[in-house]
């Protein structure tokens, strides 16, 4: 796959794959907006993973700290705080799985 000789190559296919999978998805009365986890973990960090591919824990929190603060940005970080890259903080992520 290229994991190790082309990063950028491999990269770039997950782009063009999310993309083509993504660009026609259509629900009627609902705005459906693609939201690219490969730009949360983007591979750089390889204690954001487990086996090359499944995410670890602390790849699971990126991903739900980047979707909560997607989702709720505002309303999250009014309720919990932000955290000191601007980003919704931990509590934000507790308040959403709590109030859904």
């Amino acid at each position: 796959m290229g994991y190790d000789c082309a990063p950028g190559r491999l990269q770039a296919a997950i782009r063009a794959v999310f993309n083509l999978a993504t660009r026609r998805i259509r629900i009627p009365g609902v705005d459906v907006i693609a939201y690219p986890l490969f730009e949360v973990l983007d591979g750089s960090n390889s204690a954001d993973y487990v086996q090359r591919v499944e995410p670890s824990p602390l790849g699971g929190q990126k991903m739900a700290r980047a979707l909560v603060d997607a989702l709720y940005g505002d309303e999250a970080a009014a309720i919990s705080g932000e955290d000191s890259a601007g980003g919704v903080s931990d509590g934000a992520v507790t308040w959403y799985m709590q109030r859904g």
